[in-house]
């Protein structure tokens, strides 16, 4: 048996060990680390944290015989994640920032006020654009009342948008897998915006929490992100993949805070381009909203984590300039406050910055179907996907401009 063949058996039991991991940490997590699997479960084979960490070792070491570039440092990658994360349940003290950094391989610091600053800008210019005066505040109050969807009307414009992403799916990003079935919960009382439960087997939940109040543009993006553009549309694609035999092990589960995080949640993201719902003004300062919104989350997740701040001061920094209303504020505080997801906060900035470099590069350089392959085909980490947004432009001479390379080191800027 050669050294790749004895390469990918080792890297097989990754599977096994987010599986262990999963149940290990059972009772700290509501839902677990283990989001997702694509075809028939692992076993969980090893009953304590040393002993994945003893596996990870191997498969790590194991992971400079792949042939495959781009399959060596997502499997290293994956490896030395999950390792931090045993690590971590072991009871080693890390930082915030560290586990940031070993988590999803993203810079672990907060987004630059000046950064902030300018976001909020165009979003007061747009306003103004549409001609809403006055404080910002009043603006963007004015702008939500007119755009917000009566709740009694939520649930069927949700039915109505995901059957027209369904059909938008299937004829411009990915063959939707026959037997695919979502269904659609509006809940209260949640710490998340949005939430898809992948339960395998082509079938899926999207939870959507009723208690915001949502605007025409806001709730078709998050139906884009969770849905058949997003979480449940790569889901499904994947694990038909895996049911083919063509999908290798490290990319065949989903185990929250791992370097794919940041690339699968910015995928999600460019959900609504790709299904050609991005038309307006509307849609333009919804889009300009949530990256405010990531980067507050960051600067939120940051002080409570390194700093230890107290829920004023951390509600203050979102609800200051007036952008967002203390109901909103008060969904984000649980968010940056869950036990599991708080590390993957900063995740969700860079992944849609590296991602949305990517479609760009990729529509310019490459076919359409070849650059959905990519993101929907293939799992990618910040890294992988970088590369290959810099071999596009290498091999198509593109200009250099055209990807920023925004991270790097993972303490990068």
């Amino acid at each position: 048996m050669g050294r790749g063949s004895v390469a990918n058996e080792r890297v097989e039991r990754l599977r096994h060990v987010a599986a262990s991991l999963n149940e290990l940490v059972r009772d700290r997590f509501d839902p677990g680390p283990l989001i997702a699997v694509y075809g028939d479960p692992a076993d969980p084979l090893y009953d304590s944290y040393e002993a994945c960490l003893q596996a990870l070792g191997e498969i790590e070491a194991a992971a400079e015989h792949l042939e495959e570039p781009q399959r060596r440092t997502l499997v290293r990658e994956m490896a030395s994640a999950l390792s931090t994360f045993a690590r971590d349940g072991a009871g080693e003290a890390l930082s915030y920032a560290k586990r940031v950094e070993a988590y999803a391989g993203v810079p672990g610091v907060p987004v630059a006020a000046a950064t902030v600053q300018a976001m909020q800008r165009t979003v007061s210019g747009k306003l103004a654009r549409l001609g809403y005066g006055g404080s910002i505040q009043d603006a963007l109050s004015e702008w939500r009342s007119s755009q917000r969807i009566d709740p009694s009307q939520i649930k069927d414009r949700i039915e109505r948008w995901v059957e027209e992403s369904r059909a938008l799916a299937d004829e411009r990003i990915a063959r939707v897998p026959e037997g695919c079935s979502l269904k659609i919960e509006l809940v209260h009382g949640v710490f998340f915006q949005g939430y898809s439960e992948y339960h395998g087997r082509y079938r899926g939940t999207v939870r959507i929490n009723a208690d915001l109040p949502w605007t025409e543009a806001g709730l078709k993006a998050l139906i884009a992100h969770e849905g058949y553009a997003g979480h449940f549309l790569l889901s499904a694609v994947l694990e038909e993949r895996a049911r083919q035999g063509r999908l290798p092990p490290e990319s065949s589960f989903y185990f929250a805070n791992t370097p794919t995080w940041p690339i699968i949640e910015g995928t999600c993201n460019t959900g609504v381009y790709l299904l050609g719902w991005f038309r307006d003004i509307h849609d333009e300062i919804q889009e300009v909203l949530s990256r405010l919104r990531s980067a507050l989350l960051i600067n939120m997740a940051f002080l409570r984590h390194e700093q230890g701040a107290s829920d004023e001061a951390i509600v203050s920094v979102f609800t200051q300039g007036g952008f967002y209303s203390q109901e909103q504020a008060e969904q984000a505080l649980r968010f940056i406050d869950h036990p599991l997801f708080h590390p993957s906060i900063p995740a969700y900035w860079h992944g849609t910055s590296e991602t949305l470099d990517a479609l760009h590069v990729g529509l310019r350089t490459m076919s359409r179907s070849d650059l959905l392959e990519q993101l929907y085909g293939r799992t990618h980490t910040c890294t992988t996907l970088r590369a290959w947004s810099a071999r596009q432009i290498a091999m198509d001479g593109a200009e250099p401009w055209m990807v920023r390379g925004r991270v790097e080191k993972r303490r990068g800027g």
